[in-house]
């Protein structure tokens, strides 16, 4: 008799057991699952913001071509108007004397 009540209390200690363990592997489960969700999700936000990155430095190059194309561009329209200067002194001192030399030829 003693024998049979030891083998229930066992039995059903058993059960017991097997209930905890299934719940575990249930807990475990869904913390798995969660965990890859959110690997998922972080890796979709790295591979963004790596694409954002890839775009930013192709702007950022862009620019500087930009910008180095317009520097060149201010310095020859600097150089062009030092030599309109230029110019324009020679033709000021020119144009009176020349004025004056036709004015005599004419006389």
């Amino acid at each position: 008799n003693s024998s049979a009540s030891l083998r229930s209390a066992l039995r059903v200690q058993r059960e017991e057991s097997d209930r905890e363990m299934k719940e575990l592997e249930f807990e475990v489960s869904r913390e798995r699952r969660q965990l890859a969700t959110a690997e998922q999700s972080q890796t979709r936000r790295c591979k963004a913001t790596s694409a954002r990155l890839l775009q930013l430095r192709t702007e950022v190059r862009t620019a500087r071509a930009g910008l180095a194309e317009n520097n060149s561009l201010r310095e020859e329209t600097e150089s062009r108007l030092q030599s309109l200067k230029g110019l324009e002194e020679a033709t000021a001192f020119v144009l009176p004397r020349a004025q004056e030399a036709l004015e005599s030829t004419l006389r």
